[in-house]
């Protein structure tokens, strides 16, 4: 049965379009028109050292913390290109996503917390003792620092590693998407991202 909710609405969805397949369905089974307008795309880090040499000792850690699907997507796929298999003590998700995306590379979340944020993930590690203990985090070059500080305010070892950037999109890139803008009214526009 399809729900009419956004029946002649325009929506405007500024997610990468990788990332957007299920919402622009969703949309369209609402009565919607989505239109796909990335302002931002996600790529490889300037380099890999810190990485490689994280997964070269990832034996090391005792904590794995994963705060976005684009982390686990890109740190598995360095690791696979490097030829490391991941087998952590314990890893962390930061919400629903992010652990459907761990599964699908066949790894188990052993923390999720009940609110997806920072705060939330801090909140859950607050019954576990990570008092001197290593702890791994692949992100963003813009991350924010909440989650880093708050672990280490409590006697955390972190490793923060850069496994993606957070790229604008050319002009070119959004050259079409504008054009099919101009005579288009937008009733709605999706943000997933500060950097949107």
């Amino acid at each position: 049965m399809i729900n009419n909710a956004l029946k002649n609405k325009t929506v405007l969805i500024t997610r990468d379009m990788n990332q957007s397949e299920e919402l622009i369905r969703r949309i369209r089974e609402s009565g919607g028109e989505p239109v796909s307008f990335p302002v931002i795309r996600i790529g490889d880090p300037e380099n890999w050292e810190a990485c490689d040499l994280a997964l070269k000792h990832i034996k090391d850690y005792d904590w794995i913390i994963f705060s976005s699907e684009n982390a686990v997507r890109f740190f598995i796929n360095r690791a696979r290109a490097i030829d490391v298999e991941i087998i952590p003590p314990k890893i962390a998700v930061v919400g629903e996503k992010t652990k459907q995306a761990l599964e699908s590379v066949g790894l188990k979340e052993d923390l999720m917390p009940l609110e997806y944020t920072a705060k939330g993930m801090l909140e859950a590690f607050k019954a576990i003792d990570i008092h001197n203990k290593k702890v791994l985090i692949p992100t963003s070059d813009i991350a924010r620092e909440e989650l880093i500080t708050g672990l280490e305010k409590r006697g955390a070892n972190i490793c923060k590693v850069c496994v993606y950037r957070t790229l604008c999109n050319t002009e070119d890139s959004l050259g079409k998407a504008i054009k099919n803008l101009e005579n288009t009214m937008i009733d709605a526009v999706l943000f997933y991202s500060p950097s949107a």
